[in-house]
């Protein structure tokens, strides 16, 4: 899945951009959304890197500290599949 690996390397150094710019590499991934819970933040990717037919969800705890918290977590989960995949 070469399309995994590609999206992988878009996703290089996550942890050092900010908000806004993970945000937009997370589109390289699907649909993201960020919002605020009750316990914290949660963030979301409709994945649509996936085999042709297939769907899934990426998401964060509920109860990040902040929306960057959050999607460093659902973007450490994404690549943690698409490794698996790749």
């Amino acid at each position: 899945m070469s399309q995994a690996i590609e999206v992988i390397g878009k996703l290089k150094e996550y942890k050092q951009c900010s908000l806004d710019d993970l945000l937009i590499k997370l589109c390289h991934l699907g649909d993201p959304s960020i919002s605020k819970m009750r316990k914290g933040w949660w963030c979301r990717v409709d994945m649509h890197v996936a085999s042709k037919g297939t769907r899934f969800t990426v998401e964060s705890e509920c109860d990040r500290p902040s929306p960057l918290e959050a999607a460093h977590q659902c973007a450490e989960r994404a690549i943690e599949i698409l490794k698996q995949w790749s």
